[in-house]
């Protein structure tokens, strides 16, 4: 991916008002099926598990995920991305992927 398509992707993401972070979240729970635990994201992401859950607030309060308890271990919190989240992920990808021009 050139820097030109990655300045592509955030500018789509930007004018939903999402930030990097919340792309990249958002394309993280896609990669790993729909949900993974906040911690997991926090560490691909390279951010703190206090600046996850700022992050995972503003997802929740726009529908783009929702979390979710485990009932063997409540303190674990997953995020899942739902219809929504991935139906914006898909726009955003989608107006992102037309092919580079070749020279």
């Amino acid at each position: 991916m050139t820097t030109t398509q990655i300045d592509q992707l955030l500018g789509s993401s930007r004018q939903r008002k999402l930030g990097a972070g919340s792309l990249q979240t958002l394309a993280i729970l896609d990669l790993c099926g729909g949900s993974a635990k906040l911690g997991v994201i926090a560490g691909r992401l390279c951010v703190s598990t206090a600046a996850m859950t700022s992050l995972a607030d503003r997802l929740t309060k726009a529908g783009l995920v929702q979390r979710s308890f485990p009932k063997t271990d409540r303190r674990v919190i997953h995020l899942e991305l739902t219809f929504h989240g991935r139906e914006v992920l898909k726009q955003i990808l989608s107006e992102n992927s037309e092919p580079a021009a070749t020279a």
